[in-house]
């Protein structure tokens, strides 16, 4: 029985607790952005993304980590694009020193692509 009341009070609980709060922070980014195009060139990495019409590259985290003589390169957002415009795409430009990486160095990166 008292199975039974522990139970009945966590259900209640959950369903008196809202389910989004609209002050609270951005979470962190649960998953890697998906990209529709990455291009190398001596000076930096070029990524495309998916925008909404506000999306800038201090939206976006990145992560690296050796991979023996390699470095694997993550991308993900900081914050959603809230904008309300038409779906588009918007190239952001990393310069090597920006994302900590030498240019003779190889990179993988992580990200999903996109058709």
């Amino acid at each position: 029985m008292e199975r039974r009341a522990v139970l009945l009070a966590l259900g209640a609980t959950m369903f008196a607790a809202p389910a989004f709060d609209q002050d609270a922070p951005e979470p962190a980014p649960a998953e890697l952005e998906p990209v529709h195009k990455v291009v190398a060139d001596r000076h930096g990495l070029t990524v495309r993304v998916t925008t909404h019409g506000c999306t800038t590259k201090t939206d976006f985290a990145h992560f690296t980590e050796p991979k023996g003589q390699a470095i694997t390169l993550a991308f993900a957002r900081r914050r959603l694009d809230r904008c309300r415009g038409a779906d588009g795409q918007v190239d952001l430009i990393f310069s090597y020193e920006e994302l900590g990486l030498a240019p003779d160095r190889p990179v993988m990166v992580l990200n999903p692509l996109m058709r």
